[in-house]
């Protein structure tokens, strides 16, 4: 195979012709590419000041990559512009947004679980299927066409 061919033969998609979709209050995302047979999404997450997610741990490793703001999994919110980030599995965080704007890249695999504030699990190894058909749902309820997404 000539370079050439693999440029040709390389799946994109650009995020502007991918919708926002309200995961929460003042939280929204977008799924740039999931693979439900490998178990992983890339998404593209967009935070309103002071937004906080719930308690969750990753069975698998989570890398993240900060576009805007400045967010943690602590109220220091050391997450900047151009911060990678490395999640290991089964450490319990959560994603804590500072007073702008945020936005960042994640590149998740494997299950989520859902925790409640003593650390007990409410919902339990959420796959990567699960969060595509909630991004699908939502698209339909906000008005949006089936997105393109990188399968």
């Amino acid at each position: 195979m000539q370079a050439m061919d693999a440029i040709v033969e390389t799946l994109h998609v650009h995020s502007d012709d991918l919708p926002w979709v309200s995961l929460q209050e003042g939280m929204e995302l977008r799924l740039l590419h999931v693979s439900v047979e490998d178990n992983f999404v890339v998404q593209h997450v967009r935070a309103q000041p002071g937004v906080r997610t719930e308690l969750h741990r990753h069975s698998d490793p989570v890398f993240g990559f900060t576009l805007k703001g400045a967010w943690g999994h602590d109220e220091a919110y050391s997450y900047v512009p151009g911060t990678y980030i490395y999640e290991m599995p089964g450490v319990v965080h959560r994603f804590l947004n500072g007073p702008g704007v945020s936005e960042a890249v994640f590149v998740v695999h494997g299950t989520i679980d859902i925790l409640d504030a003593q650390g007990e699990v409410t919902r339990s190894s959420i796959p990567a299927s699960a969060l595509l058909d909630v991004y699908l749902d939502l698209c339909a309820k906000e008005g949006h066409p089936p997105p393109r997404l990188l399968r």
